[in-house]
């Protein structure tokens, strides 16, 4: 399971929801800045290319975002997000 944490709050997500997230990210104002640090790392984890007890640590807007982001439906709800 991946752990996203901003080390005082955190969630947990499993492969799939890793790309179901990364595939979010990208559709929204932030997919393009967070690429590298958040998206790839996603993207990574979700086809089995990093460990399979992995941490990312984000600032908190970007766990708030993110947490934000997995509670969507779909990735078409989320292209207008900023």
């Amino acid at each position: 399971m991946l752990t996203i944490t901003d080390h005082e709050t955190s969630f947990i997500i499993n492969e799939r929801k890793a790309i179901d997230l990364e595939v979010k990210l990208n559709v929204t104002l932030y997919g393009h800045a967070w690429r590298k640090d958040i998206g790839d790392i996603l993207f990574n984890y979700g086809t089995g290319k990093l460990s399979p007890e992995e941490i990312l640590v984000v600032s908190k807007e970007q766990l708030e975002f993110l947490i934000f982001l997995n509670s969507k439906e779909s990735w078409e709800v989320c292209r207008d997000l900023k």
